[in-house]
């Protein structure tokens, strides 16, 4: 049985790498930094991080197969720069949700889930 190595696969597609990896980052820290008290609020800091990633990585995979190969050199800045960026991205766009959640509240809406009188 033939064994699959990933290096070539992230040196084929090191910018979509990069967004998985920033990903799996995200996931296993956001729900430590960002206690919350039910379900609802951790799917509010776990949904919009998964799909700012979603956006990134269809960028990613854009990117990969338009430019033409690249040196090593030229993979490991892409790989650190995407890698970044993608971090930073997920961070933002949960924190403008959550902002976005709070002023809905703090306005006086009424809930999106649960009985309204």
């Amino acid at each position: 049985m033939k064994q699959i190595h990933p290096g070539p696969l992230i040196a084929a597609n090191p910018r979509l790498a990069a967004v998985v990896a920033a990903l799996v980052l995200y996931l296993g820290l956001a729900p430590a930094l960002a206690p919350t008290e039910s379900f609802i609020e951790l799917a509010g800091v776990i949904l919009p991080g998964i799909e700012a990633a979603m956006f990134a990585a269809f960028a990613a995979l854009y990117r990969d197969h338009v430019v033409p190969r690249a040196s090593r050199h030229r993979v490991a800045i892409a790989l650190f720069v995407w890698f970044a960026a993608s971090l930073a991205a997920l961070w933002l766009y949960t924190a403008f949700t959550r902002a976005g959640i709070d002023a809905y509240a703090r306005f006086g809406a009424p809930p999106v889930f649960g009985p309204v009188n």
